[in-house]
Parts: structure tokens; sequence; C-alpha cells
């Protein structure tokens, strides 16, 4: 069983409307794009310098680097992840390894940024994520990290879905 209250918790969309919510689920991985072709690991490990370079050598927004820098630095081991897939069912899982660039599944995709992923078997309830978690809406980021209301709130969902 794993203690969530020593692990952070994240949202991610994959994809804009969960268009690749199967192939993630299904190749146990999470991932963004950007459109960014080229390994994250080329570029600082500090996040002000991170956001520097890529805002100044590729044009990207803060929001574009902030979602990036999650899922390159932020996220670890044993941390937490919840999406929602095309069926608008709520699955989650657990980072299981560090970042990676292209390497988490055979097919060439959208998502170069990545990190593999242990998805539980059980989903989550929709009325307990929407109602427990947003109750005006789901975050709007590509990757939201939970406040720690939040946190305590799903961690007991969570543990059921690990069951």
């Amino acid at each position: 069983m794993i203690k969530e209250q020593d692990r952070s918790i994240y949202w991610i969309w994959l994809g804009g409307k969960s268009e690749h919510a199967r192939e993630a689920i299904d190749n146990d991985f999470i991932g963004v794009g950007f459109s960014l072709n080229f390994d994250l690991k080329r570029y600082s490990r500090k996040k002000e310098e991170f956001y520097q370079e890529l805002q100044s050598k590729h044009q990207k927004s803060e929001h574009t680097c902030c979602m990036l820098w999650r899922i390159y630095e932020e996220m670890q081991e044993d941390d937490i992840i919840i999406t929602r897939d095309e069926n608008s069912e709520y699955k989650a899982g657990k980072i299981i390894d560090g970042y990676r660039y292209k390497h988490c599944y055979k097919k060439e995709g959208d998502l170069l940024h990545c990190r593999p992923v242990e998805w539980f078997d059980n989903v989550i309830p929709k009325e307990k994520i929407i109602l427990g978690l947003w109750p005006q809406k789901l975050p709007r980021y590509s990757i939201s990290k939970l406040k720690s209301e939040q946190q305590s709130k799903i961690s007991p969902w969570i543990a059921e879905a690990t069951a």
C-alpha cells in the first residue's frame, strides 16, 4: 500500500481532450510535447535558468516552461498521477522512473517528454474527482500539482484504487 502523505499528487491532461490518454495508459507513461523536439537534459537543472533558457532560445511561455519543468525535474519517483481517459474514467498511477526523451513507448508521437508510470488497476469514481477536488471545473493546466487539502481528500480514493 502506498503512503500518499510522503508523495506529491499531480493531475495531468494527456492531450487537450484526453486524446493521448489511451496510448499513455496502455504503454505505461505520461508525457507532454509543446513542439520541442530535443532532450531537456541539455538545459539547466536549476528552475530559473531552465525557464530563462527555454524562453530566450525557444520563445516558450512561462506556462509551457512550468509544465516541462514538472515532467523534467519536479516530479519524483513514487509521486502519484491522476488523469482522465477518453471515456471520462479517472485513472491513477505512480511515477516509477526519471525523465526520458522519446523513450517511454515504441511509437513516435507528440508526447516526447515523458515519465514511466505504473497505472493502478481500479478507476476513481468521477463524482469523487469532480466533487472532491474541483467542484467548479477541472484544472486548465497540462500538469497541476494538487494542493495539500486536495491531496488529503483524494488520498483515500487512491488507496482504494491500489487495493
